[in-house]
């Protein structure tokens, strides 16, 4: 293509689980049609030593019974986690596909298995990737890699480019240096995450309190929102529920990835004027989680307290639950310890 520095027929944007499986899947389905004629790159902002986004410091947990079996209830209970907003055929065919494209993961390497999580109580199982989400980035871009499929790292997606026969024609790009390029494709997929790490847009849509709400795993600090600002400037159809995210409870002392504090049922929960405000026991951990967070950010001035005595400590693998590294405030009497905490 005339006018541009370098040229692909596709080009993903995104170095995730969404992008790298994207690249991988489009480089499997065109080499034979095209006898490997059809060029793929994978744009990815960060070092390659951070490249992943979020999947790469997640557990990836997933609502399946075995790899080929979703949780019961999966639809259901998506509808109703997001108060019958979510988009029902989308969340049918996720169940659908589900399987297949665990089968997928696995037939590169990736393996499955139910490991301890974070969460003491359960609803339903979880399967996890042994590695965790790094275990799928590693291996997913190891097989892109083989396939001399390049990923452009310290590149940022700047802007679709669009002819004047309104196709995307390329797209605008700023490397580490600062400089601008322009790459020619026939075809853009999006895998560039949300927007948690833009505090402006978080605010902008969030709203109240938005700037208590830091990325909960490192790799979101890079998920900016150009990847959803450039398709809505051409005309991309705004879907979904702008204002809701995955909350978990945190320490907001700590700056580790995901510092939650899971073991709240096993105390209380006070807010700043020492006020018990929920029921820390209304389900078990896994479905409560969410509420629980959002109602200390939202109605609680975005903290609270969680108050517990020796007995937690007696709890089989209770400190899975505590991803903190920060030692909690102690005291003999319930008086020092609201001295200590303020």
């Amino acid at each position: 293509m005339q006018g541009f520095d370098e040229s692909y027929d596709l080009i993903v944007i995104g170095c995730g689980a969404a992008g790298l499986a994207a690249a991988l899947s489009a480089s499997e389905t065109t080499s034979e049609a095209t006898n490997g004629d059809f060029s793929i790159a994978v744009l990815e902002r960060t070092p390659k030593e951070e490249r992943g986004g979020n999947t790469r410091w997640t557990g990836a947990y997933l609502r399946l019974k075995d790899t080929s079996t979703v949780a019961d209830r999966f639809v259901e209970d998506m509808l109703e986690f997001s108060d019958g907003l979510s988009d029902e055929r989308y969340i049918c065919t996720l169940a659908e596909k589900a399987p297949e494209t665990i089968n997928w993961i696995q037939d590169k390497g990736v393996q499955f298995d139910y490991l301890p999580t974070i969460f003491l109580t359960l609803k339903e199982p979880r399967l996890l990737p042994v590695g965790g989400g790094a275990a799928i980035v590693e291996t997913l871009a190891q097989h892109v890699e083989e396939l001399s499929v390049p990923i452009l790292y310290e590149t940022t997606a700047q802007r679709l480019i669009v002819g004047e026969d309104g196709l995307v024609a390329g797209l605008e790009v700023r490397g580490s240096d600062g400089r601008l390029r322009w790459l020619g494709t026939k075809a853009v997929i999006i895998a560039a995450g949300g927007f948690e790490g833009n505090p402006e847009m978080m605010t902008q849509y969030i709203g109240r309190n938005a700037v208590y709400v830091p990325p909960i795993a490192k790799g979101g600090q890079y998920n900016k929102g150009e990847g959803i600002r450039m398709a809505l400037e051409v005309g991309a159809k705004p879907a979904g529920q702008w204002d809701a995210f995955h909350a978990e409870p945190v320490d907001p002392r700590s700056n580790e990835s995901e510092a939650v504090v899971m073991t709240f049922p096993y105390g209380i929960l006070v807010n700043k004027d020492g006020e018990r405000f929920l029921d820390e026991g209304a389900g078990t951990v896994d479905e409560i989680y969410e509420s629980v967070a959002r109602t200390i950010l939202y109605d609680q001035d975005q903290v609270a307290y969680l108050i517990i005595d020796q007995k937690m400590f007696e709890i089989p693998e209770y400190s899975r639950a505590i991803q903190t590294d920060q030692e909690p405030y102690r005291a003999d009497t319930i008086a020092d310890l609201s001295k200590a905490i303020g």
